[in-house]
């Protein structure tokens, strides 16, 4: 379930009213505000990447904006998604948005970044790749190759500097911004992602019959997590 659903163009020439749309659909669907740090976000984040998607003849594919995760709390920032004009199975892109213009690797793995403080936070591959391996959890077919991750450095400053972090795939991989659409090559020309051919299919779910027993498996996840650190827990089964 995302906030907002559209195709790029149509939502770069509203961009400078998406946070307004976007803080609307919140109340409507989650019942609850969003702070200001999260609609500055939507603010600096969103017309760049929508900027850059229509700069590559991407305009036409479809958005996810805030896109929920089955079963959980978490959202994407963006989804996009099409079919893929080799295989013509749907295809879908993740991205994590990010502005900031310094980081520092720890360690152990983790990010700090000076907005933040001192509390570490993870970093924006290993966040992505989170979203994806989440997603092929609850759609199985899309660990055919169907699903990217991407963690896009959209601010201006953030080509003068590299976080490095761990190694990238297809479910993670780190893009600065070159202030062309250069960066989306591999999504653009015989690669490209194309609009899904049937309007009314439904973003992230399989084509194929028989796979939703198998999304079971974050459910029980989840509960797991809610249950672990607890002194006792009682399942009960019919």
């Amino acid at each position: 379930m995302a906030l907002v659903r559209d195709r790029a163009a149509p939502l770069l020439d509203k961009a400078d009213q998406l946070h307004e749309l976007l803080k609307a659909q919140a109340r409507i669907q989650f019942q609850s505000g969003t702070g200001a740090g999260e609609v500055r976000s939507w603010q600096n984040s969103l017309p760049p990447l929508l900027k850059d998607l229509d700069d590559a003849g991407l305009g036409h594919v479809e958005v996810l904006l805030e896109h929920k995760l089955p079963f959980s709390p978490k959202r994407a920032d963006v989804v996009i998604c099409g079919v893929h004009p080799k295989t013509r199975r749907p295809s879908y892109v993740v991205v994590e948005l990010k502005q900031w213009t310094t980081a520092t690797m720890r360690p152990d793995g983790m990010v700090t970044v000076p907005q933040y403080g001192q509390q570490p936070v993870l970093h924006p591959i290993d966040q992505v790749r989170s979203y994806c391996q989440y997603l092929v959890d609850y759609v199985p077919s899309l660990a055919h190759g169907d699903l990217h991750g991407i963690a896009y450095l959209h601010h201006p400053g953030a080509s003068s500097w590299a976080l490095n972090g761990p190694a990238p795939d297809a479910y993670g991989r780190q893009l600065p911004r070159h202030r062309d659409c250069r960066v989306w090559a591999p999504w653009s020309g015989s690669g490209s992602i194309r609009l899904p051919e049937r309007p009314g299919q439904t973003a992230l779910v399989p084509p194929c019959s028989g796979t939703g027993l198998l999304r079971i498996r974050p459910v029980l996840r989840v509960r797991i997590s809610m249950i672990t650190g607890r002194r006792s827990a009682q399942l009960l089964f019919a």
